[in-house]
Parts: structure tokens; C-alpha cells; sequence
């Protein structure tokens, strides 16, 4: 029997269109009491600063009421924008958290350090990761964190491929934010690269299969979805098709020098700009979900596309029968 299939929560509290922060932030608080009683296995919180639609900028503030309101979640953040902060701050917050909530990880995020010369970078993941460590974590980080030396007993999350690139979406990228987007996917082989031959584990979560923010490319074949369909999804990325979607292998995602043992687990990302409720976030999760379960419990190449698309027009009428909102795709 495969292990069980472990869901995540990853949320950015957005402001829905005639809603409020305070309203938003209860909403996170009401989330995280549902994934807790479902049975999810970790709740993350990002950061990001400056726009009038998510109101979660501080992670660390926010990860204690989300810890106290529930029971079994582990709980912590997706991303800390380590230029604005000294180490010493962050290290000593998470440290806090880390004695209030005690859990065997701590994810230091780390990922896109735009502006931040690489010596500062990795001068700063260091003293994180020895502070985390010194509190008997073992940490987890996004890929770019391996730029600060190979550790095994440091975790990477690989998310960077070529759709990182931004080319082919509906809103272009602004060029000065492509410079450095092409710069830092540029430098993403060499990190696996560096991960693998030092035997640093690595979670696999590849923009192009495993984010489900990304736009869906088929017809509905329901035309009352064309107008949630038109409006969720993240227009930097170009739309792809759900077969393209479950076309990877995990394995050889990483590269021809991987093997099995190399991969800690399969990871996938939703961010939420466009999503306004429950309907758009099963409308962006289902059926891609089921496509990241094959992957994370099946033997490399056993299902192929034609068999999983079968597959999901079954799994399509369990969804109906719960009430679920979900892509139901014109070729599925």
C-alpha cells in the first residue's frame, strides 16, 4: 500500500473584492481550523508587502494565532523576504515560535533574494539555519537556500523550470522583474546540480506541473464555468492543458544523475491573487490534484495520460457527489 498522500495548506489571506483585512485574516483563521479537522498536514503563511489584495505580511505574527487555533496542524511560513530583516531578528522570531510549537522542521523560505548580493545571501541563510538547528530543527528551504552551502541535513524544495520564465502568458512580465527571474532560473540546474552531489534531499515541486495557479488552456465543458475559468490563474503564466500538466516524471525532473532516494517528497503550490472563495480554489485544485497524487504515489511511467484521463472522468462524479467545484475540462 502506498503511504498516505499528505495536503497542505499554503494561504496568502487575500482581501476579497469587497471584503476587509480584518475580514481576510479571519477568514485564514476559519481556513485553518477546517484543514485541522480534514486531516491536512501543514499550514504555511507567506509574505508580501505592498498591494491593497492580501493581508498577511507578517508570517511571524500570524503564525502563533493560526498554532493556537488548532490541534494537530504544523504550522509555519512559506517565505520570509530576508533582505528587509537582520538575521538576528528572524532568527530570534522563529526561534520563539519554533519553543511555542515545537515540530521536528522549520522552513526558512529564502527563495527569489532579489537585490541581495549572493556573500550577504548566504552569510544570512547560514545564521538561520545554525539558529534553527541549534533549537534541534532540521530545516527546510526554497532551492536557492543550497547557494549557501550543500548541507544533508538541510532540506531544498526545487520549484524553478522553464515556465518560471514567464513567456507565453496573458500579462507579460515587466521587463526589469523577467532580468531577474531569467537570471535566477539560469543558476536553477546548478542547484540541483549541488543538492545531488551532496545528497541534500530535495522536495520536488516544478512551477510547470506541480502550481496550480497557472492558468487551465481547454474549453470547460460546461460553458457556466467560462466566466471562473476566465478569471482564476495568474496571467504571467501561459495557460497548459491538463495533459501537459501530468506529463513528468519526478525522478527525472530533477536530472539524469537522480535517483529515488534523492527526492523527500512531492510538493504543490496554489498561490491565491485571483481567487475570490472556496468554489475558485477546488475550481484551481481539481482535478490537477489527483494528477500530483499519481506522481507522489505511483512507480514512474505506470499511468500514462489517456489511462489518468479515464481515471479522472470517475473521480469527476465523487466530486459532484461532495459538493466540490472543479475544472471539468471539454477532452477529460
Amino acid at each position: 500500500m502506498p503511504p498516505p498522500f499528505r495536503l497542505s495548506v499554503l494561504d496568502q489571506s487575500p482581501i476579497s473584492e469587497g471584503s476587509s483585512g480584518a475580514e481576510a485574516l479571519q477568514n485564514t483563521l476559519d481556513l485553518a481550523r477546517l484543514a485541522d479537522r480534514l486531516g491536512y498536514h501543514r499550514y504555511w503563511v507567506a509574505e508580501h508587502h505592498g498591494g491593497p489584495m492580501l493581508a498577511g505580511p507578517s508570517p511571524e505574527a500570524l503564525i502563533g494565532p493560526i498554532a493556537a487555533a488548532t490541534t494537530r496542524l504544523r504550522v509555519g511560513s512559506g517565505g520570509v523576504m530576508l533582505p528587509y530583516y537582520s538575521p538576528f531578528k528572524v532568527a530570534e522570531t522563529f526561534s520563539l515560535l519554533a519553543g511555542l510549537f515545537p515540530g521536528p522542521f522549520l522552513h526558512i523560505g529564502g527563495d527569489e533574494p532579489y537585490g541581495m548580493p549572493d556573500q550577504a545571501y548566504g552569510v544570512y541563510v547560514r545564521r538561520l539555519k545554525q539558529a534553527a538547528q541549534a533549537l534541534g530543527k532540521r530545516t527546510v528551504g526554497w532551492q536557492e537556500s543550497i547557494r549557501a552551502g550543500a548541507d544533508p541535513g538541510h532540506v531544498i524544495q526545487y520549484w524553478m523550470d522553464a515556465s518560471s520564465l514567464g513567456v507565453g502568458g496573458e500579462a507579460p512580465v515587466p521587463p526589469e522583474v523577467a532580468a531577474r527571474v531569467t537570471a535566477n532560473y539560469r543558476r536553477a540546474r546548478t542547484d540541483l546540480e549541488q543538492a545531488l552531489a551532496h545528497g541534500v534531499p530535495v522536495i520536488v515541486s516544478p512551477q510547470a506541473h506541480c502550481y496550480f495557479d497557472v492558468p487551465y488552456a481547454e474549453a470547460s465543458a460546461d460553458p457556466r464555468q467560462r466566466e471562473r475559468r476566465d478569471h482564476v490563474g495568474l496571467r504571467s503564466y501561459a495557460r497548459q492543458t491538463l495533459a501537459d500538466t501530468f506529463d513528468w516524471e519526478p525522478v527525472a525532473e530533477l536530472g539524469p544523475a537522480a535517483r529515488p532516494d534523492h527526492i523527500a517528497g512531492i510538493g504543490a503550490a496554489l498561490w491565491c491573487e485571483t481567487v475570490r472563495d472556496i468554489d475558485d480554489l477546488t475550481f484551481l485544485l481539481l482535478p490537477r490534484l489527483a494528477g500530483a497524487a499519481e506522481k507522489a504515489w505511483g512507480a514512474p511511467g505506470a499511468v500514462r495520460w489517456p489511462e489518468h484521463r479515464d481515471a479522472l472522468a470517475r473521480h469527476e462524479r465523487l466530486w459532484a457527489q461532495d459538493g466540490l467545484t472543479f475544472f471539468s475540462a471539454a477532452r477529460t
